[in-house]
């Protein structure tokens, strides 16, 4: 083997060339280097003869120096396999956790199944989400430790690839010294190397430097990538559901044990308007959704509502501002009740009242006599035997056959309009006020609607859902968040589920007959009365009837007026003590008066109150003059009197809802606020962003570990211990000394970088070196520091 060696003693400035090896050659030269042993060979060749006499089965070469195969090394990829599963571990914990807990249920919320934990194992239902948080809990403390060992795992696989890299696999080699020392640094996380790499590439950079920083940042930028789309949240989880029981399903008063007092809801609703005020707050009075009055944020609510605070601001819903409430509408449980987490839905009803002022043309003739008609006449007339006549009459007439409800027995939303006509005359001075010859005409329409609606809860932001128009088959049972609501017996005896039909049959109804006073004068059509007795009346006939039918406030005092007479008393003129000393005590409630109270009565309208003098005191009868004062209301504004009798068909509503004869409805609510867990959020794009950057960057480091692995390699590591073995091997041409600019190192541009045989073919054992032109065989074995067993 012919060597050429052209080492020489290194100068400041002179460059340092390297020794060539020629792949053909049949002479050796006893100043051949070694890559690896330099000048250590013949010691090491002479221990080994000392400390392994006989070892015959040994391979020496030439020099006496023990071989070895080139071996493989596996630690690289139990690292990667060590790293990547806890970090996909962690990160689908995470991506589940976003939508469902890892057990039990397979969705947050509420998925009723009459067979699942939820319905008869409520521990169980919470443990689940408990065990949930701490999976939560686990995958961030995983995510922590795999973002903190990222960086480290990547630069040791990839010091352990460079190794692979700078042995010689290719046929024209370009890697320098300048550029294995650079792999060496692991200049992949120096941020000083980069610098360099913009200024002079070439002199610094390769191949799998490249490659190195790339899975570098890109597994550097996961974790930051991960914070900035993962965030968490607390939501409600169920816990386990309550119920309240006997509510009222529009399907109830059709039934036919439901019927016996028919006329209860009069009774009610008349009661109702004698005490109803503007300012009371209306539990049951909601409103749309889209409403709300949050006081901590009544600064925004006035800007949002043109400078202006909302009705239902301050006092709440109450029947004096039911016109200025965005769609109010009457449920019988308390406004803003919300279910939680299960969604659950009850009737509601609204009632919209326009009271108008018409002419005699508009007016129905003959209203007593058209059949079903509700129809009545109250007149009075004082002195009716002399020229100064004064009295009143009041006419009311709803012109249709109002034997029928207007109530279907659907749960769809239903819509009516009811009809009612008013003729009111007021003469001779008993107000300040009189009417028209003839009178003066008014007509009220009352719109009412009835339907379902979706109870606040959690799904549909803690808002009143609209008004269903119709109710879909199955919305709640088996697979819905919705659990059923009750059950209803027709009949026949057949069990129906709360939205399923039935067919209950209409009840009957009998007609009485009433009489007049002399003085005062009623007129009642036979149909009128037995208004009283339909089943399920409109709320603008239970109104009428409350106000003008038999027992109202006008029927009473005309038929027994000798029960309504103010008391005798006096007054002592020297200290005005009044005897009685309750003189002028409150003794009654006009219908709607407190509803009045706030119109301008100084027209002559009744207050609020009557007291034990109204009615006349010491034989004065002024009976008819306080009746007088009533009715001179109907008289007032329109648009005021609109608000009043919207206020009473909720009143009506609310009496038929509660007061019609149902002692126990058969709908059922079920609740369910749920319990506080925390749980990731992240958006779909999110999920599929650091998905793919996960699965590029662990599948990356997956096959470089797998090729190092299976690749037989010289050193474990591209090291110290490996760098100080090349630096031996160079030391001919580098020595030990201050050095102030690596950079003007020439001999590290030119010297080769890569590892290669340096030995002949036809050696038995392989010799390392820098340069060499042929490539390491795994199948052949290689001169060592020591012997391998």
């Amino acid at each position: 083997m012919e060597f050429l060696d052209l080492s020489k003693r290194r100068t400041r400035n002179s460059s340092i060339p390297l020794a060539q090896y020629p792949e053909n050659t049949e002479s050796e030269s006893s100043r051949e280097v070694d890559a690896f042993l330099g000048q250590r060979v013949a010691q090491i060749a002479s221990d080994a003869r000392e400390t392994k006499p006989g070892r015959g089965d040994k391979v020496l070469d030439e020099h006496g120096q023990p071989a070895a195969p080139l071996f493989r090394s596996w630690f690289v990829l139990i690292l990667v396999l060590s790293y990547a599963i806890p970090a996909v571990l962690a990160w689908v914990i995470t991506c589940i956790l976003s939508f469902r807990p890892i057990s039990g249920p397979k969705q947050y919320g509420v998925i009723y199944d009459p067979d699942s934990s939820y319905y008869g194992g409520y521990a169980e239902v919470g443990n689940s989400y408990v065990r949930s948080e701490e999976w939560f809990r686990a995958a961030r403390v995983i995510q922590s430790i795999v973002s903190v060992l990222t960086i480290p795992l990547t630069s040791a696989v990839c010091s352990s690839a460079a190794v692979i890299f700078v042995q010689h696999h290719r046929s024209t080699p370009r890697l320098t010294i300048r550029q294995l020392i650079t792999l060496a640094d692991r200049g992949w996380v120096g941020p000083g190397t980069f610098g360099r790499l913009a200024i002079s590439w070439r002199r610094y950079g390769s191949s799998f430097l490249l490659l190195a920083i790339f899975l570098t940042i890109l597994g550097g930028i996961l974790s930051p990538l991960q914070q900035l789309f993962l965030s968490s949240k607390t939501i409600k989880t169920p816990t386990f559901f309550q119920s309240v029981n006997s509510l009222f399903d529009i399907a109830d008063p059709f039934l036919s044990y439901y019927q016996d007092r028919e006329d209860l809801v009069t009774t009610v609703t008349r009661n109702a308007l004698m005490s109803a005020t503007n300012g009371e707050p209306q539990s049951q009075l909601w409103q749309g959704s889209g409403t709300s009055c949050n006081m901590t944020e009544i600064a925004a609510l006035v800007r949002a509502d043109s400078f202006t605070l909302p009705a239902n601001c301050g006092n709440g819903n109450t029947l004096g501002n039911i016109s200025s409430l965005a769609d109010p509408f009457l449920a019988q449980l308390p406004n803003g009740y919300s279910t939680g987490l299960i969604r659950q839905y009850i009737p509601r009803f609204n009632s919209t009242a326009r009271y108008e002022n018409i002419s005699a043309t508009e007016y129905p003739s003959g209203c007593s006599q058209i059949p079903g008609a509700f129809y009545v006449q109250y007149t009075y007339v004082t002195q009716p035997n002399t020229t100064d006549v004064a009295g009143w009459n009041v006419e009311a007439c709803m012109p249709t056959d109002m034997s029928k409800s207007p109530w279907m027995e659907t749960r769809d939303r239903q819509d009516f309009t009811e009809t009612l006509y008013l003729n009111i005359s007021i003469y001779g001075g008993l107000t300040q006020s009189g009417t028209p010859v003839g009178g003066s005409m008014f007509r009220i329409t009352l719109d009412t609607t009835g339907g379902y609606f979706e109870l606040p809860n959690y799904m549909n932001g803690q808002v009143p859902g609209s008004l269903l128009t119709t109710i879909p088959n199955n919305m709640c049972g088996a697979g819905t968040d919705c659990l059923t609501e009750g059950s209803t017996t027709a009949p026949n005896g057949t069990i129906y589920e709360i939205f399923g039909p039935y067919d209950p049959n209409d009840p009957t109804t009998g007609n009485t007959k009433r009489d007049s006073s002399t003085i005062y004068n009623t007129k009642e059509s036979n149909s009128s009365a037995s208004a009283e007795m339909v089943v399920n009346k409109g709320p603008l006939l239970t109104t009428a009837l409350a106000l003008f039918g038999s027992g109202s406030f006008l029927a009473d005092r005309i038929a027994h007026p000798e029960a309504y007479i103010g008391i005798n008393y006096t007054r002592a003129s020297d200290t005005g003590i009044y005897d009685p000393a309750n003189v002028g005590a409150c003794i009654d409630l006009f219908p709607m008066g407190l509803l009045f109270a706030e119109l301008d009565t100084s027209n002559g309208g009744a207050s609020s109150c009557i007291s034990n003098t109204d009615y006349g005191s010491n034989g004065d009868d002024r009976l008819g003059t306080v009746m007088a004062s009533w009715i001179n209301n109907f008289l007032g504004d329109t648009g005021r009197l609109s608000s009043i009798f919207t206020a009473a068909g909720f009143l009506a509503n609310q009496a038929w809802m509660s007061s019609n004869g149902i002692s126990s409805g058969s709908l059922i609510i079920h609740f369910d606020f749920g319990a506080d867990t925390q749980v990731p959020t992240i958006s779909h794009a999110g999920i599929i962003i650091i998905s793919t950057l996960l699965a590029l960057y662990l599948v990356s480091l997956f096959i470089i570990a797998l090729y190092t692995s299976l690749s037989p390699r010289w050193t474990n590591q591209l090291d110290a211990f490996a760098m100080m073995q090349i630096g031996a091997a160079m030391s001919d041409k580098i020595s030990l000394m201050v050095m102030t600019r690596q950079s003007h190192t020439n001999i590290l541009d030119e010297a080769p970088g890569w590892i290669g045989d340096v030995a002949d073919e036809h050696e038995k054992v392989g010799r390392l070196g820098l340069g060499a032109r042929r490539r390491l065989d795994p199948k052949r074995l290689y001169g060592c520091d020591t012997w391998v067993d």
